[in-house]
């Protein structure tokens, strides 16, 4: 045989093991990108809860008919008890 075919016999089993180790990675990175992907949905629909929450606290607020200047003597007492 030849010294050519003899080093492409010799490089079969290097073929094999890279494609192996190219399809776990391939694997492994689209994996990744789900769980990304997956994290990212979910930061969105916490946020929007956090701000449906606050808006609805807001309206709640000012629906309730009380307002910030029939409101600071208490807020001051609540304040300066805290402080004591």
């Amino acid at each position: 045989m030849s010294f050519v075919a003899t080093q492409i016999r010799s490089q079969r089993g290097q073929t094999i093991a890279l494609v192996a180790v190219s399809m776990v990675s391939l694997l492994a990175v689209a994996a990744l990108a789900i769980d990304l992907t997956t994290l990212y949905v979910a930061k969105g629909e916490i946020q929007r809860a956090a701000d449906s929450a606050a808006l609805a606290g807001a309206k709640a607020f000012v629906d309730s008919g009380r307002h910030f200047k029939t409101m600071w003597p208490a807020l001051r007492r609540s304040w300066w008890d805290r402080q004591l």
